[in-house]
């Protein structure tokens, strides 16, 4: 018997010894069976061979890291409070950085490292583009958007979860307007002093602001296609030229 609310992700045993060192991904070999039954994204809690509580997280039958962690905070619920904390809590470690360096723009959410797995969120002035990547972070999407709009409230949301990796959650892509206004083709933004034109809609998502801060100083239309950095989904950046 147990007193869990939520369908159980049993570990083999002497699996567990990632999860007690706070990793946050449990793959399909770790696993000895389910406990219930849980749709892809559904949160579970993680337990070791002998029941002993260890996380809560999102289930994702289609892949090979077969969950991911929420929490490793029992007492802790995955609701739209949740992720206004973990939003918020994004936003306040980098509040400083952006007064720091004069930017509009930069990553408000990069997935594990800030508790939030499969999520990325990165904020250009106003509009907020949204990559959800695992079978989780698209379960809980009306929770995460609610978070955003709550935190943000004249944000406008843009999708770019059009990304391969998502079809190995079994997950389809997305693209499009979410809510608030629809991107301009070239929206206008501030780094250290300099201001850039970003492609939110049409743009790649392997290049990086800072490296278009340096492309800024070159007589050059854009970015080289092969840039590559997690610092941005979003990578065709011009210089603005006055």
């Amino acid at each position: 018997m147990t007193d869990s609310i939520f369908p159980r992700l049993v570990l083999t045993k002497g699996r567990e010894k990632s999860l007690l060192r706070r990793h946050p991904w449990i793959f399909s070999g770790a696993v000895a069976r389910m406990e219930g039954k849980a749709r892809s994204g559904e949160t579970i809690d993680i337990v070791d061979s002998q029941g002993k509580w260890l996380a809560r997280g999102a289930f994702s039958p289609s892949s090979q890291i077969r969950a991911r962690v929420w929490s490793f905070d029992r007492s802790e619920e995955i609701d739209i409070a949740f992720f206004e904390r973990r939003l918020q809590q994004g936003q306040t470690w980098r509040e400083w950085l952006a007064e720091r360096d004069g930017l509009d723009s930069y990553r408000l959410i990069a997935g594990e490292s800030d508790g939030l797995p499969g999520v990325t969120i990165d904020r250009f002035g106003n509009f907020f583009v949204l990559q959800l990547l695992s079978a989780g972070a698209e379960y809980q999407r009306a929770s995460i958007v609610s978070a955003l709009q709550t935190l943000f409230p004249t944000c406008s949301i843009y999708d770019r979860s059009d990304v391969a990796v998502r079809k190995k959650e079994g997950l389809d892509l997305a693209q499009g307007l979410v809510t608030g206004e629809m991107p301009p083709a070239l929206l206008p933004i501030t780094e250290h002093g300099m201001q850039l034109l970003v492609d939110i809609q049409g743009g790649h998502k392997t290049a990086t602001i800072s490296i278009s801060a340096i492309a800024a100083w070159r007589p050059v239309a854009m970015l080289p296609t092969n840039a590559s950095s997690t610092a941005s989904p979003i990578p065709a950046v011009l210089p603005f030229l006055p």
